[in-house]
């Protein structure tokens, strides 16, 4: 297996990554293009590579979901989403119906790209590997830049939390309202 290790003076994380069981090989992209880990710029660099490769895997997360259909569109491949289980080079288990139903999906594209839902798979070992580190940037330019990052903070709690206390203040406002209407 080898890993790609995209992003900006990511040293570190390239040397963990070749202590990982398993790992025969870590790709170690560094260019300042990829520091925010955008998807524009890091699907850029997995193209740059994916000629080698018959199986690209992404993790089922928010920036796998948003890097994974642009390699696939750009190789022209459908892209195998969320699997759970490899049943052989070619065919995946995956959830469907909110995880109520498990689907085999089988695939003849000559690339397959693959988002997986890493809980459906034991840990490798984060030690006892000793995969090579090879540097390599194609991504000489950068595709997007990251202007700025805001976090937005709600000064009144989530609605998420407290789902009894709301309903709460919703009758406490019905009764409200019908108290006034009465006089």
């Amino acid at each position: 297996m080898h890993v790609l290790v995209a992003g900006h003076n990511a040293g570190a994380a390239a040397q963990a990554a070749a202590q990982i069981a398993g790992v025969a090989k870590v790709i170690h992209a560094d260019a300042a293009g990829l520091e925010h880990g955008l998807a524009e710029n890091v699907a850029a660099q997995v193209l740059a590579i994916a000629g080698n490769y018959s199986h690209i895997l992404f993790p089922a997360t928010a920036s796998g979901k948003n890097i994974a259909p642009r390699v696939a569109a750009k190789l022209d491949v459908a892209q195998i989403s969320d699997i759970t289980k490899v049943v052989s080079q070619d065919t995946f288990e995956r959830p469907i119906y909110a995880g109520n139903a498990i689907a085999t999906v089988q695939s003849a594209d000559s690339v397959k790209i693959i988002t997986v839902r890493t809980t459906g798979f034991d840990a490798a070992a984060a030690t006892g590997g000793s995969a090579a580190v090879g540097n390599r940037s194609r991504h000489s330019r950068q595709r997007q830049e990251q202007l700025h990052r805001q976090r937005n903070r709600q000064e009144r709690p989530p609605r998420t939390h407290g789902c009894q206390d709301h309903r709460l203040r919703a009758a406490g406002r019905w009764a409200a309202r019908k108290s006034s209407t009465k006089s």
